[in-house]
């Protein structure tokens, strides 16, 4: 799994870099959305996310009119749903959690098939494959009480893996300059059972955003 995202990520970059040789259309974006965990990450008895928020960027080099190919990255947070839950060890100790959330990127390569349409539509609507590199963190921090005496503790592991995404998604352009953007996509993650409890995690996105056109060495005289 590794080396089949490190080799699509690499396509993506070779096909970009041989594009701003002709120097092709280019468009980049910010967007912030949610995130809603599913599978093992949303499972009350494993991953137990609850949905999140998060930001992202892009840059897509226009190969065609109908197709692009791009390099993205994201960044988010889901909270835990077992912040804020109390044990209760016997003889009045206790311990609480005070905090439990993951944090979670990606990093990564895709394609954008933009669908026939008329001319004269205002939104061009695209289908989107890709694949990179994710990682989820869980942030645990406990406060312990025994005999009277408290003591907190933290748990921080990290855990990324190759995965997948797809996706769609539409753009309107206000002006030739900007636009905005929108789209849903589905992410996969596959994880090592070696490193996490869990064969693979997943969740739901649903993004808008500001998309641009990204100025040229042929724009300027």
């Amino acid at each position: 799994m590794r080396r089949m995202v490190s080799a699509w990520i690499a396509l993506v970059a070779i096909l970009a870099i041989t594009g701003t040789a002709s120097a092709a259309s280019w468009t980049g974006e910010i967007t912030g959305g949610a995130s809603l965990p599913s599978g093992d990450f949303g499972n009350t008895s494993k991953g137990d996310a609850n949905a999140g928020w998060s930001i992202g960027g892009a840059a897509d080099y226009h190969w065609r009119t109908d197709v692009a190919f791009g390099l993205d990255g994201s960044y988010g947070q889901n909270k835990n749903g077992a912040q804020g839950t109390v044990f209760d060890l016997g003889g009045g100790d206790s311990q609480t959690i005070d905090k439990a959330s993951y944090t979670t990127w990606s990093a990564g390569g895709h394609a954008k098939y933009f669908f026939p349409t008329a001319s004269t539509m205002p939104v061009k609507w695209y289908g989107l494959v890709g694949a990179g590199v994710y990682g989820f963190n869980p942030d645990v921090e406990t406060t312990t009480v025994v005999g009277g005496v408290s003591s907190t503790s933290s748990y921080k592991p990290t855990d990324k893996r190759g995965g997948m995404r797809l996706g769609l998604g539409g753009e309107w352009w206000s002006n030739p300059k900007v636009g905005i953007t929108g789209g849903v996509d589905y992410n996969i993650a596959f994880l090592s059972k070696s490193q996490s409890p869990y064969s693979s995690l997943s969740y739901l996105g649903g993004h808008v955003g500001v998309t641009f056109q990204i100025p040229s060495a042929s724009d300027h005289p």
